[in-house]
C-alpha cells in the first residue's frame, strides 16, 4: 500500500521545525555567553568564578545543541538525547525564572522547550 503524499513528507516537516527551534536555542545561548562576557564591564561582579562557569556552560550547551541539530538534519539518532536533556533543563529554568518574576524570559523559553520536546517525541515515534 502506497503512502499518501502528506504521510510521506510528514516527518520532514517536524524535522525542519525542530531544526529551526534548535538553531534558535543555539543562537540564544551564544548571545547569552556574549552578554555574560561583557556584563562585568557594565556592572559589579560579586562571583567571577560563577560567571566564568556560566559562560563555559553556555558555550558548551550551544555546541551540543548545534551538534544535535546537525544530527537531526542528517537523520542520525544520537542528537535526540542531547536535545531532550537540554530542553528538559530549559523547562526547569523557565519555571524558576517565572518564580523569580522574569516572565519575559520564562514564557518564550517554556514555549520553545515544550515545543521542541513535543517535536522530539513526534520525530522519534515516527522514525521507529
Amino acid at each position: 500500500m502506497e503512502k499518501s503524499k502528506r504521510e510521506k513528507y510528514w516527518p520532514q516537516d517536524f524535522l525542519t521545525s525542530l531544526a529551526a527551534i534548535l538553531k534558535i536555542e543555539t543562537i540564544s545561548l551564544v548571545l547569552l555567553a556574549i552578554y555574560l562576557v561583557f556584563a562585568p564591564f557594565f556592572s559589579h561582579t560579586t562571583h567571577p568564578t560563577a560567571l566564568i562557569a556560566q559562560i563555559i556552560f553556555s558555550i558548551l550547551g550551544a555546541g551540543a545543541l548545534w551538534i544535535s541539530r546537525k544530527s537531526f538534519l542528517k537523520g542520525r539518532t544520537f542528537g535526540r538525547g542531547i536535545a531532550l536533556l537540554a530542553n528538559g533543563i530549559g523547562l526547569g529554568v523557565s519555571y524558576f525564572a517565572a518564580k523569580g518574576g522574569a516572565y519575559i524570559v520564562a514564557i518564550p523559553l517554556a514555549f520553545l522547550s515544550a515545543t521542541a520536546l513535543l517535536l522530539i517525541f513526534l520525530v522519534a515515534k515516527r522514525a521507529n
